[in-house]
């Protein structure tokens, strides 16, 4: 991944001189910059300090962050404005990460983020899609019996909302919901039941970017056992405990819920 530079917001006078207070104390412009950074970095950076401990190489490839220009021309195109957790992770980190590490075919982990302009695309290709389903009345005539294809619609007209950062093999993703920041999680034959709906489409996967790779961090980025995420989504969201994950990779803190 080759990388580009980004251009801060502001000058490097005005971040020194434009203080103020927050929660009673002062704060500057640089230290709210290097909080977001390091939040991020402190991540990947425990996962493969814990990786290479075991002797485990791991490959990361990063991308210099992104200018505000590029975070502007992603909401001009796509009409959608990207969450803070979002503008987070590519202004003040990477404008794409690719995370990697292998033991052999059968134990190996893999986190990526898109760049901007690749997200840029593909949103613009999600949306496509979605519309051309919501918006054709007839479009789930052969997939939902008529009793669920109002909850259908409801679902298509929700995925508007949504921008898909993580593909996996099978044609699912990981999404944003732009509305609220959340990671959802997108099971590509949802509409596909034989007349039922699958309810783990839309199912929460983390409050935020930062959440969502926290939450997965703490398994080095290793799939769920049975390697299907629908299979962990219970209750409304996925469940990032232990007993779904492989035991010899646990980090700090993973043997409860994330967030918990």
């Amino acid at each position: 991944m080759s990388g580009n530079t980004g251009t801060g917001e502001f000058s490097a006078a005005a971040r020194t001189t434009v203080d103020g207070v927050r929660n009673g104390r002062a704060f500057s412009l640089d230290k709210i910059h290097s909080f977001k950074m390091s939040g991020y970095k402190a991540l990947f950076d425990d996962v493969k300090a814990r990786l290479e401990a075991g002797g485990i190489e791991v490959d990361v490839e990063k991308n210099d962050p992104a200018s505000l220009r590029e975070t502007e021309l992603f909401q001009s195109e796509t009409g959608l404005v990207l969450p803070e957790s979002f503008v987070d992770f590519y202004r003040d980190f990477a404008d794409g990460l690719i995370f990697e590490w292998e033991i052999d075919d059968d134990v190996w982990g893999y986190f990526a983020m898109p760049t901007l302009a690749d997200l840029t695309t593909e949103t613009k290709q999600w949306m496509k899609m979605v519309d051309g389903f919501a918006s054709d009345p007839g479009s789930m005539d052969m997939c939902i019996e008529e009793e669920y294809r109002s909850e259908a619609f409801s679902i298509w007209n929700r995925m508007k909302s949504w921008i898909p950062f993580w593909n996996e093999p099978n044609g699912d993703h990981f999404c944003v919901d732009v509305s609220n920041g959340k990671i959802v999680f997108d099971q590509h034959d949802w509409y596909d039941g034989f007349g039922r709906i699958e309810t783990t489409n839309g199912i929460e996967a983390g409050t935020s970017l930062h959440h969502f790779i926290e939450s997965w961090s703490r398994f080095c980025f290793r799939l769920p056992e049975g390697c299907m995420w629908s299979l962990i989504g219970r209750s409304g969201h996925i469940h990032w405990d232990a007993s779904n994950f492989d035991m010899d990779f646990l980090g700090a803190g993973a043997g409860a819920e994330a967030g918990e």
